[in-house]
Protein backbone atom coordinates (compact mmCIF):
# COMPACT_ATOMS: atom_id res chain seq x y z
CA UNK A 1 0.00 0.00 0.00
CA UNK A 2 2.96 2.35 0.54
CA UNK A 3 4.99 1.53 -2.58
CA UNK A 4 4.04 4.73 -4.41
CA UNK A 5 4.90 7.07 -1.53
CA UNK A 6 8.05 9.06 -2.26
CA UNK A 7 8.87 9.07 1.45
CA UNK A 8 7.20 6.89 4.07
CA UNK A 9 7.61 7.87 7.72
CA UNK A 10 6.47 5.45 10.37
CA UNK A 11 5.79 6.43 13.95
CA UNK A 12 5.19 4.35 17.05
CA UNK A 13 1.91 2.43 17.18
CA UNK A 14 -0.79 4.20 19.18
CA UNK A 15 -2.29 1.82 21.72
CA UNK A 16 -5.99 2.63 21.71
CA UNK A 17 -6.65 0.99 25.06
CA UNK A 18 -5.62 -2.51 24.08
CA UNK A 19 -2.54 -4.33 25.30
CA UNK A 20 0.48 -4.10 23.05
CA UNK A 21 1.47 -7.23 21.13
CA UNK A 22 5.18 -7.64 21.81
CA UNK A 23 6.20 -8.71 18.32
CA UNK A 24 4.06 -6.10 16.53
CA UNK A 25 5.90 -2.78 16.36
CA UNK A 26 6.18 0.00 13.83
CA UNK A 27 9.95 -0.46 13.84
CA UNK A 28 9.53 -4.09 12.71
CA UNK A 29 7.09 -2.91 10.03
CA UNK A 30 9.67 -0.31 8.95
CA UNK A 31 12.34 -3.01 8.66
CA UNK A 32 10.01 -5.23 6.62
CA UNK A 33 9.14 -2.35 4.27
CA UNK A 34 12.84 -1.67 3.71
CA UNK A 35 13.52 -5.36 3.06
CA UNK A 36 10.67 -5.38 0.55
CA UNK A 37 12.48 -2.65 -1.36
CA UNK A 38 10.97 0.73 -0.45
CA UNK A 39 13.72 3.21 -1.27
CA UNK A 40 12.87 5.94 1.23
CA UNK A 41 11.20 4.69 4.40
CA UNK A 42 12.03 6.22 7.76
CA UNK A 43 11.19 5.31 11.33
CA UNK A 44 10.74 8.51 13.35
CA UNK A 45 9.51 7.15 16.70
CA UNK A 46 6.85 8.84 18.79
CA UNK A 47 4.81 11.96 18.19
CA UNK A 48 7.11 14.01 20.40
CA UNK A 49 9.52 15.69 18.02
CA UNK A 50 7.80 14.27 14.93
CA UNK A 51 6.85 17.71 13.58
CA UNK A 52 10.46 18.83 13.75
CA UNK A 53 11.68 15.68 12.00
CA UNK A 54 9.04 16.01 9.28
CA UNK A 55 9.78 19.72 8.94
CA UNK A 56 13.41 18.90 8.19
CA UNK A 57 12.31 16.52 5.41
CA UNK A 58 9.51 18.62 3.91
CA UNK A 59 10.08 20.85 0.90
CA UNK A 60 7.79 23.48 -0.67
CA UNK A 61 5.10 21.76 -2.74
CA UNK A 62 5.20 18.51 -0.76
CA UNK A 63 1.98 16.83 0.34
CA UNK A 64 2.08 15.33 3.82
CA UNK A 65 -0.61 12.82 4.72
CA UNK A 66 -1.05 11.48 8.23
CA UNK A 67 -2.89 8.25 8.95
CA UNK A 68 -3.45 6.74 12.35
CA UNK A 69 -5.30 6.81 15.63
CA UNK A 70 -5.16 8.87 18.77
CA UNK A 71 -3.52 12.27 18.66
CA UNK A 72 -1.97 11.90 15.19
CA UNK A 73 -4.53 14.47 13.99
CA UNK A 74 -2.55 17.17 15.86
CA UNK A 75 0.61 16.50 13.84
CA UNK A 76 -0.65 18.49 10.85
CA UNK A 77 -1.00 21.71 12.86
CA UNK A 78 2.32 21.04 14.60
CA UNK A 79 4.03 20.61 11.23
CA UNK A 80 2.52 23.81 9.87
CA UNK A 81 3.77 25.67 12.96
CA UNK A 82 7.21 24.09 12.55
CA UNK A 83 7.32 25.28 8.95
CA UNK A 84 6.01 28.75 9.86
CA UNK A 85 2.93 28.31 7.68
CA UNK A 86 -0.35 29.85 8.76
CA UNK A 87 -3.37 27.59 8.46
CA UNK A 88 -6.09 29.04 6.22
CA UNK A 89 -9.49 29.70 7.80
CA UNK A 90 -11.40 27.45 5.37
CA UNK A 91 -9.16 24.51 6.34
CA UNK A 92 -10.25 24.72 9.97
CA UNK A 93 -13.80 23.53 9.32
Amino acid sequence: AFDDADVLCLMDIYAAGEDAIAEVTSHRLYEAILQRGHLNAKYIGGISGAAQKLGEMTMPGDVVLTLGAGDIYALGDQLLAELGVERKAHEQA
